[in-house]
């Protein structure tokens, strides 16, 4: 590590890979499509699975806050979820 370079200090780093298909795999490009992601196809991802963990990490807080459970399973955050999409 180089000294004097803040930036490079030990930032958390996670490497996620998944493979899409179906329906799913379609509603990634329409989201790429409609959001305007822009660049290589890696930054596009990128942009995308870091838009969705930030809208994840909303629907989370939300339904915690309603559910009034401080850690909500992943089944509480889908029927969630489900249930604001009516």
């Amino acid at each position: 590590m180089e000294q004097g370079n803040d930036s490079s200090i030990l930032a958390p780093v996670r490497k996620i890979s998944a493979e899409l298909t179906g329906d799913d795999a379609l509603q990634a490009d329409v989201l790429i499509t409609s959001l305007q992601l822009s660049g290589s196809k890696l930054a596009k991802d990128k942009a995308l699975v870091s838009l969705a963990l930030k809208a994840l990490s909303k629907a989370v807080e939300d339904c915690g806050r309603e559910t009034g459970k401080r850690f909500p399973t992943e089944a509480d955050v889908l029927d969630f979820i489900k249930g604001s999409q009516r």
